[in-house]
């Protein structure tokens, strides 16, 4: 799988949590010194390089491994990516409600689009789906920074099909 595979999935994921807190009132901040807004989260693609500038609430989406297995007769093939979500509250209450949201996002099929293509003849190019399987939500505590002591982990595995013919690229 290519490079360029793995940022197509990661994109789409991506848009598919930020879509999913949109649709339940948050707004998504970006950049540094945005004043406080009352259902405001960044969103982050990857892990946090910088815990020292990091706000609270924050929500990071990284990448943590990937495998390929045969899907039905024939040239199908199924990628199974391992992804962690992990979310930075200001309290334990604020981590907890963040994370039963976000877990909730998994129950539903995740479309995946051609993010390289964009679109084919005005509509966004669907090149296969994403199930979500094993998902693990913990809480945890990490006290070296305290305006983000309150944290939480949720790791899934994306089931990726990409149906006879298709291409992540």
């Amino acid at each position: 799988m290519a490079i360029r595979d793995l940022r197509n999935i990661d994109i789409n994921l991506y848009d598919f949590v930020t879509s999913g807190l949109r649709s339940h009132g948050y707004e998504i901040l970006s950049g540094h010194g945005v004043p406080y807004v009352a259902s405001g989260i960044y969103v982050v693609d990857g892990y946090p390089e910088d815990f020292e500038t990091l706000k609270a609430p924050s929500l990071s989406i990284e990448h943590d491994q990937s495998r390929q297995e045969p899907f039905q007769i024939g040239p199908g093939k199924q990628n199974i990516r391992r992804f962690a979500i992990n979310i930075y509250a200001r309290s334990d209450g604020e981590r907890d409600d963040l994370g039963e949201l976000v877990y909730n996002f998994f129950d539903s099929t995740m479309t995946i689009y051609d993010k390289n293509q964009f679109f084919q003849n005005g509509t966004m190019v669907n090149i296969g789906t994403a199930d979500f399987d094993n998902i693990i939500m913990r809480s945890q505590r990490d006290t070296r920074f305290k305006s983000l002591k309150h944290q939480m982990n949720i790791s899934f595995e994306a089931e990726i099909i990409v149906p006879t013919g298709n291409s992540l690229v």
